[in-house]
């Protein structure tokens, strides 16, 4: 039975910072090893083929609009020009990682306005990607950033779903198939550098999302609603 809560024609919005998608503003420099490490091919990308090719039936568009560095600030400033013509069904975002530092009432008045904005304008719906955990093989120093990016991501994970959006518990999710996958052999991380996923990480990110937009059925990591 199909159980997927994406509807035919739908546009999808991939937003938010680099672990989205580690791209530059248009015209600003590439790190070429990026590049050559598909680094800049993140889940956001991968979903978006995974449905072209599996499920034609849906019809579904998909556009890319975040760029590594962003805060909510940033998303709002982006917002009118590159998301919003394209009247977004979903916008599917990460967000909060670099919003460390920010007031977090501000960055909960930001969000708020923000998904406030795109639902009245698109009447958009929205995924939010976050709540990441340390997994094995992070070092330190991302360690003590992911402790102080939580309270921003269980704000995220709050707010969410007050305005009709899906916050699942991505990083439980995450943690315990890389708790798994690192078992099996240490280079089986899911970091490709400091806090960016490799292209492990991302298969098996991208993976979760598809669960968590209910084109996987039902998921062993994600608990009913």
């Amino acid at each position: 039975m199909d159980e997927t809560i994406l509807q035919p024609d739908q546009i999808l919005v991939f937003e938010g910072d680099s672990l989205t998608r580690r791209a530059m503003h248009p015209s600003a420099d590439n790190w070429p090893l990026l590049r050559m490490n598909n680094w800049h091919r993140s889940y956001a990308e991968l979903v978006e083929e995974w449905l072209f090719a599996h499920r034609p039936d849906l019809r579904l568009k998909a556009r890319h609009a975040a760029i590594g560095g962003s805060t909510i600030r940033d998303l709002h400033a982006r917002y009118e020009i590159q998301v919003k013509p394209h009247s977004p069904s979903w916008i599917i975002f990460t967000l909060g990682t670099n919003d460390c530092g920010t007031p977090l009432d501000d960055f909960e008045a930001e969000l708020a306005r923000y998904l406030d904005t795109a639902r009245r304008s698109s009447g958009s719906r929205f995924l939010y990607v976050g709540g990441f955990e340390p997994m094995p093989g992070l070092g330190e120093a991302e360690t003590r950033h992911l402790v102080e990016a939580r309270l921003y991501y269980d704000t995220a994970r709050r707010l969410v779903p007050a305005f009709g959006g899906l916050a699942p518990d991505f990083g439980a999710a995450l943690r315990a198939k890389a708790e798994l996958h690192f078992s099996q052999s240490p280079f089986h991380s899911y970091y490709g550098d400091g806090l960016h996923l490799s292209a492990l990480g991302n298969h098996v990110l991208a993976g979760l999302v598809l669960e968590a937009l209910g084109v996987f059925g039902a998921s062993q990591y994600f608990s009913p609603a």
